[in-house]
């Protein structure tokens, strides 16, 4: 993976036309077969990266950022794996994507100088710590050329698993004729039925993506390869959380309380082709601007923080350790992002599971 992104970044270094950078810190990969690279390629400025490396081939005598994932190993053992002396005169960073659940012990950030996460939540809102958007899996960013809105053939598609209020959305939208929605469970063992390519083609030949909240949270890669290949998403707010205007800020992607209200929206610009041109034309300008702000702000936020990095590490402890009951802290946090659908799934899920574990018992399998 580490040679993959140099590659990439190898082709952005010709691009930076400002002088040398007076810090630049390693980056390091902790595991193999993460599916963010491309993402991080993206908004990671080239000229902030030494070198890409991989765990235990780092110089500790440099800057060090290391890429980490929830779903790969446990923080603790990444915190007991690293050589990090206080007080430092190099930064430590953590980049620490996949924690969705919100399941990871963050009293661990006290270890690092800083930490760049993906997955939004206001008690991360602190200082030393900066929340990028989930972004798009490998394979599936930005194509050669965007398809003009009034010659895409597809209403609207869906690709993805049949979890939450996908199922909501998949009834309301059903409601607009010629759309596609292609549920997969791998659960069941199915895997995804379009290639990468496939799925890059409908894509472009889409018009409006729904992008309905995944397994516990709004945000999904869904909005971003929506956005990417220049198809309009269509996203979900709660009437205590809106989650794209906290991490985005203002902007112009069309947002509902309901299903319902989405599919309506379609049907009404669909019947408007110029108007519909212009909400195109919008969505995506206004995304490759994010886009470099993203990227601009992120790389203000290393130069600080490689340049004080001596008292951030406490302050990022401090602002942990500011949260007691980190379990119900979780829960409320993530109840934000469910409506009633979505809490009713939830929760037959949970009884669904009991009653399976309670039986395996019964039958002496555990």
């Amino acid at each position: 993976m580490s040679s993959e992104y140099r590659r990439n970044t190898d082709a952005q270094q010709g691009d930076q036309s400002a002088g040398p950078e007076p810090y630049r810190t390693q980056l390091i990969f902790v595991d193999d077969g993460l599916k963010e690279t491309d993402w991080l390629r993206q908004i990671l400025p080239a000229d902030l990266i030494s070198t890409v490396t991989t765990l235990g081939n780092e110089d500790c005598r440099d800057h060090r950022l290391y890429v980490f994932s929830s779903n790969k190993r446990r923080i603790a053992d990444l915190a007991a794996s690293l050589s990090i002396p206080a007080p430092v005169r190099y930064s430590v960073g953590l980049c620490h994507l996949s924690d969705e659940w919100f399941e990871t012990d963050t009293s661990y950030y006290q270890k690092f100088d800083y930490v760049i996460r993906t997955h939004h939540a206001r008690r991360f809102e602190r200082g030393g710590i900066f929340t990028i958007p989930l972004g798009f899996p490998n394979g599936t960013g930005q194509p050669p050329s965007i398809t003009p809105i009034t010659v895409r053939t597809t209403p609207w598609s869906f690709v993805g698993t049949p979890v939450t209020t996908r199922h909501q959305m998949a009834r309301a939208m059903d409601t607009v004729q010629g759309g596609k929605c292609i549920f997969y469970d791998p659960a069941k063992g199915e895997a995804p039925p379009l290639s990468k390519a496939d799925f890059s083609e409908l894509m472009s030949d889409t018009v409006f993506c729904p992008a309905p909240m995944g397994n516990v949270m709004l945000e999904s890669w869904r909005c971003y390869e929506a956005l990417e290949a220049g198809a309009i998403p269509l996203l979900e707010k709660r009437y205590f959380l809106d989650y794209f205007e906290n991490l985005l800020g203002p902007n112009p992607i069309p947002t509902f309380y309901h299903w319902s209200e989405a599919s309506d929206f379609v049907k009404l610009m669909l019947a408007r082709p110029e108007q519909l041109a212009e909400l195109q034309k919008e969505v995506f300008e206004w995304w490759l601007k994010k886009r470099i702000s993203i990227k601009a702000q992120l790389g203000d936020f290393l130069r600080k923080q490689m340049g004080t990095c001596e008292g951030v590490r406490s302050m990022i402890g401090n602002a942990n350790n500011a949260v007691p009951f980190a379990r119900t802290s979780q829960y409320l946090e993530l109840a934000k992002h469910h409506n009633a659908y979505a809490l009713t799934y939830r929760l037959r899920r949970i009884a669904d599971r009991a009653l399976r574990g309670h039986a395996l018992v019964r039958h002496g399998v555990r």
